[in-house]
């Protein structure tokens, strides 16, 4: 035997069901709200590192990473591998800004430079970059060493001082 709703009542269940899944959807889309695969959220002048304790302000050297609910931010590519290392290599995403274009760039894909003519915050010297090609080029111009991602994890030397 089926049960009978009047018209009336289905039609109201049916526009209520429909506010509630957008207010759903609505609240997954929220600005502020980011996941684990998004960049940190980045305040220049306003968050610090996480490593060093410095005022973030020169996007072209930001870093950070996402893990499980939490974020790190960085102003200094060198103080993320100092604090990656310290934490014991953990599992994140990691993100630098482009050098170029002052973007967000996932490290693990990105060429670096290193040079001791690059001025960043902490002066580990070291610039992200989001093509070879762009690497080649400001490698060439200060006289740095082109590596990739792991690399500059492995050799990267620890204890760099204010720029």
């Amino acid at each position: 035997m089926a049960i009978r709703i009047p018209r009336r009542t289905a039609l109201g269940l049916a526009a209520a069901a429909v506010v509630v899944a957008g207010t759903g959807l609505a609240l997954k889309a929220l600005p502020g709200e980011s996941s684990a695969a998004d960049p940190p959220d980045l305040r220049l002048g306003q968050h610090t590192c996480d490593q060093c304790g410095m005022v973030i302000s020169d996007e072209r050297f930001a870093a950070g990473w996402r893990a499980s609910g939490s974020q790190q931010r960085f102003d200094d590519i060198g103080c993320m591998i100092t604090n990656y290392r310290n934490a014991g290599r953990p599992n994140v995403k990691a993100w630098v800004h482009d050098y170029d274009s002052h973007s967000w760039i996932p490290a693990a894909p990105a060429t670096f430079v290193v040079s001791s003519t690059i001025n960043s915050p902490m002066a580990y010297g070291v610039a992200a970059l989001n093509t070879s090609e762009a690497a080649a080029a400001l490698a060439t111009a200060s006289g740095g060493s082109v590596t990739g991602w792991d690399p500059l994890v492995e050799t990267l030397p620890a204890g760099a001082q204010h720029g």
